[in-house]
């Protein structure tokens, strides 16, 4: 799949077939993540790539328990997808400007697995508000470091079609 139709398949994916992805091709999609643009080089991005299904079950009840926002169906979809991609900032600080760099890095390695993900046919799911139950999974996942963001990977068993964007002229100005 050529990159400019990778971009417009994407969509934010919820509900999953009962089918592994392989170990390669998640590895082919972080391969993919690392060659992100990065500020000053630093490559921020540490993954911890969950494909337990009693870790996925624990993290999904959390967000349950918490009733955070879209829970249901994001608890769903964790428990659903083949592998859950969590991804931390590999440095215990991140300060001055290196703090925005490493935020901007981990948003363009995350849109390179959204981007992977749609190329080889999957399905992916990008949760942001699972750092509001950082200490939580943390805790079930043995991690020590600063939680960004995670993104639910799996082989979709719906399709969704593409949600309205504002048009190029409403974000854009030309000086």
């Amino acid at each position: 799949m050529e990159l400019k139709e990778a971009i417009a398949k994407r969509r934010s994916i919820r509900q999953y077939e009962d089918t592994k992805i392989k170990k390669e091709v998640i590895e082919e999609i972080l391969n993919q993540a690392i060659l992100a643009p990065s500020g000053h080089n630093r490559q921020p991005w540490y993954f911890v790539v969950v494909d337990n299904c009693e870790k996925k079950e624990a993290i999904a009840k959390i967000i349950l328990e918490k009733n955070l926002e879209f829970g249901e169906k994001t608890a769903s979809a964790i428990e659903q997808c083949s592998h859950l991609v969590v991804i931390y900032n590999r440095y215990e600080k991140s300060e001055g400007e290196h703090a925005l760099f490493d935020v901007e890095s981990i948003g363009a390695c995350m849109q390179n697995i959204c981007l992977s993900a749609t190329s080889l046919e999957l399905g992916s799911l990008c949760i942001g508000y699972i750092c509001n139950i950082e200490k939580e999974v943390n805790e079930i996942l043995k991690v020590n470091k600063k939680m960004m963001v995670a993104i639910a990977l799996g082989y979709p068993s719906e399709k969704r079609n593409p949600r309205p964007r504002l048009s190029l002229e409403e974000v854009s100005q030309w000086q």
